[in-house]
């Protein structure tokens, strides 16, 4: 018999049942008043979550679209964009603005660290920056952002600059309420947080932020053209073939959001975090990041043992698939995700694979020390973290 599988990687994420079974229905056309309307469900859905009344824009490709799409349409000839790079997905944003040739000024960090709001505030200064490019949270290392307080900083140095935010591995798992924090560009892929496989990723554009693309008509874009995306939102449709199941999965999955209530989503993702970090403390494993994020969390690997061996091991094991790290962090940490549609069952069971993968992997391990550890605060936790 095959293993039943458990996804506990930082995307894609478990998709709910309700989800797949729109994902099996037969495919049906997309320029039918059917799409407009699941189309416009979608974006109100997504303001609620986001909680926002900026315009959201859906995209049929992965998260990276939006990223492009949040950068190419800015950036116009003579300004340049303030980029924080501290992991994988920092250096992706400044990959894309190499390709297009787009000014830049980065604050390199090192892996796990997070930027001060004052950092920020003081490259922001500088009349020629657009936009100050951050993460929600640096999937690579699960490190957190504070944006509440970057932006706050941002804004007093530079009123005109914009803040943009990469919440594709955080959003709906974490606190970000868009408005609120003053976020002008925000970018979105339904395989996290939002329950669903990849495909599909979200932009949402601030009425500040839409000044800013109409001034900038000669972006260097097709696919992803702000100005073409926005002449369809008014009959709830896009420029291009979308990719119109998703969609309608997309639409299903945000109900069960809202049905959970945003905040309760938030709170959920806060304690299946606690428990996971009394877990992986009760087995003696380091936090990677300085300030760890609600939706994984990422912890260096013994001394002497590769989490590589550890991962291979409660997948080909048990069926339980965690995450390694990216890049030069391959085999140095291990990346255990507890995201949009998992409960605390699915954490204990990941926190057991990996006492597992310790044992088989040299490690002085007592069985059940992390999971117990996690068992004593999610006993306390509400019923909605067992969904």
């Amino acid at each position: 018999m095959a293993l039943k599988e458990i996804l506990l990687t930082p995307g894609p994420s478990q998709v709910p049942h309700r989800v797949r079974a729109k994902l099996a229905e037969p495919a049906w056309y997309h320029r039918s008043s059917r799409f407009r309307e699941i189309y416009k469900e979608v974006r109100a859905g997504l303001q609620q979550v986001f909680e926002t009344q900026s315009d959201v824009l859906v995209f049929t490709g992965s998260g990276t679209v939006a990223m492009e799409a949040g950068i190419v349409n800015i950036v116009g000839p003579g300004r340049k964009a303030v980029v924080v790079s501290a992991g994988k997905w920092g250096e992706r944003l400044v990959q894309i603005f190499e390709q297009f040739k787009l000014g830049i000024d980065v604050v390199k960090l090192e892996y796990g660290r997070s930027p001060s709001p004052e950092q920020l505030a003081e490259r922001a200064k500088d009349p020629a920056v657009q936009a100050v490019y951050v993460h929600l949270c640096e999937t690579s290392t699960g490190a957190k952002y504070d944006i509440e307080a970057i932006g706050k900083a941002v804004r007093a140095a530079n009123p005109e600059a914009l803040l943009a935010v990469d919440g594709i591995s955080g959003a709906i798992g974490m606190a970000c309420p868009l408005d609120a924090w003053g976020v002008d560009l925000f970018m979105a892929g339904s395989q996290k947080g939002l329950m669903m496989p990849p495909g599909l990723s979200m932009l949402t554009v601030s009425p500040k932020a839409w000044k800013v693309v109409e001034g900038n008509k000669g972006a260097p874009t097709y696919y992803s053209s702000l100005l073409r995306a926005r002449k369809d939102l008014p009959n709830n449709d896009t420029p291009f073939t979308p990719g119109n199941t998703l969609f309608d999965a997309q639409n299903e999955a945000l109900k069960m959001l809202l049905e959970e209530g945003i905040h309760n989503v938030h709170k959920r993702h806060a304690t299946l975090a606690q428990a996971a970090r009394a877990g992986v403390a009760a087995l003696g494993l380091e936090l990677f990041p300085d300030s760890p994020a609600e939706v994984l969390t990422v912890v260096k690997a013994p001394n002497g043992i590769e989490s590589s061996a550890i991962i291979k091991y409660a997948r080909d094991r048990f069926g339980v698939t965690l995450a390694d790290g990216q890049g030069d962090m391959k085999g140095k940490v291990l990346r255990l995700a507890h995201m949009g549609y998992c409960s605390g069952m699915d954490l204990l069971s990941g926190l057991a694979a990996i006492e597992f993968g310790l044992k088989n992997a040299g490690a002085k391990v007592t069985f059940g020390s992390g999971v117990a550890a996690a068992q004593e605060l999610l006993a306390k936790a509400p019923k909605d973290v067992w969904m």
